[in-house]
């Protein structure tokens, strides 16, 4: 596995500005950031005896932290009937 170094600002007050990495030609960097997050998440899930929930095969799925497998639900195809562009605004609703 690659190890991304990010330089820091001693100056800088706030949250980085990830949509300069997100719009660079280089966008494979934001990839890897996500999957280290994703692995670091995993990780302390296992350590502090928590379940994962994650996609895999167009299924929901939570996996316990004893190993225990159990699918919640199935993902249904969706037919668009346009396309979606950068910046659209997606709206979710709870059940």
């Amino acid at each position: 596995m690659k190890t991304l170094t990010l330089k820091y600002d001693s100056n800088y007050v706030g949250l980085p500005d990830l949509g300069i990495i997100e719009d660079s030609p280089k966008s494979d960097i934001l990839e890897e950031l996500v999957a280290q997050a994703a692995n670091s998440a995993i990780n302390e899930n296992l350590a502090l005896g928590l379940s994962t929930t994650y996609v895999k095969n167009r299924q929901v799925i939570t996996e316990s932290a004893d190993g225990k497998i159990t699918v919640i639900s199935e993902i249904k195809s969706i037919n668009r009937k346009y396309p979606i562009k950068k910046g659209t605004v997606f709206h979710v609703k709870s059940f």
